[in-house]
């Protein structure tokens, strides 16, 4: 991870800072500008993948994560409270930090 980043936009959510990367994403603590609260948002890592047909695979799959993590409820799981597409496979979800 690096120290310097650049506030970017998922819709509403203006990133602040990266929370955590891994292998199939990146987990960003955001700021909901229309409910004025802090949030998580995971995106995939959909950038290490080259060809169209995979990118369609790969964002599949974490939408099924997103749906899936979505079913659970635990005290020490982020609970998800939406999943959406921000321009053409970029897809994210996320939960209050």
């Amino acid at each position: 991870m690096t120290s310097t980043h650049t506030s970017r936009h998922f819709g509403r959510y203006r990133t602040e800072k990266l929370l955590g990367e891994g292998a199939m994403g990146r987990v960003w603590l955001a700021y909901d500008e229309n409910l004025e609260r802090n949030v998580a948002i995971k995106e995939p890592r959909i950038d290490m993948i080259a060809s169209e047909t995979e990118r369609s695979s790969f964002c599949e799959r974490f939408m099924q994560e997103a749906r899936s993590a979505a079913r659970l409820n635990h005290p020490n799981i982020v609970t998800i409270y939406a999943v959406g597409v921000y321009r053409r496979h970029t897809s994210y979800y996320y939960g209050v930090y």
